[in-house]
């Protein structure tokens, strides 16, 4: 069988990055940058936002980066915050994606002649870093079966499809 490569738009679109002013005092206000990233990471059609952590005690430092972590649909995803001044302005951003695979498999069982099955694992939801490879089996009526690599090109969930023997 030949090889198909197929690009995917954004499984996931969603706000990649922000900048806000968070500062007093010494320390950073993280509870506010907890709800701006949620609010950032929220979309009326996407996936669920649980909630964000990020650490409680962040001195106030130029240049500074720590992590903050978005629940989104009960999978942690990594949130990177730079403090951009020492007086709280912050940029936040996504360091993973979020892939809706309900999406891909409708993607990737359209791309076939026919009905076939599409297997990518059970999930709903997967989490990747930009390079990552997931596979994906495709099963047809009659029994025959390939594998779609779906290798993440960002955090935003586009991805690279390729069918292989």
């Amino acid at each position: 069988m030949p090889r198909v490569l197929i690009v995917l738009a954004a499984l996931l679109a969603t706000t990649a990055a922000c900048s806000v002013s968070v500062g007093g005092d010494e320390k950073l206000d993280t509870a506010e940058i907890e709800q701006v990233v949620a609010e950032g990471l929220a979309t009326p059609d996407g996936p669920r936002v649980e909630e964000v952590r990020c650490p409680d005690d962040v001195e106030l430092s130029a240049g500074d980066r720590f992590a903050c972590t978005a629940v989104i649909e009960g999978l942690d995803v990594e949130i990177e915050v730079t403090q951009e001044d020492d007086e709280g302005s912050v940029r936040w951003e996504r360091v993973q994606a979020v892939l809706d695979l309900e999406t891909a498999r409708a993607v990737i069982a359209d791309g076939f002649a026919g009905d076939v099955e599409v297997d990518c694992g059970g999930e709903a939801f997967a989490v990747a870093e930009p390079g990552d490879r997931l596979e994906c089996r495709v099963t047809d009526a009659a029994g025959s079966v390939v594998v779609v690599t779906m290798t993440v090109s960002d955090v935003e969930g586009n991805v690279e499809l390729e069918v292989t023997g």
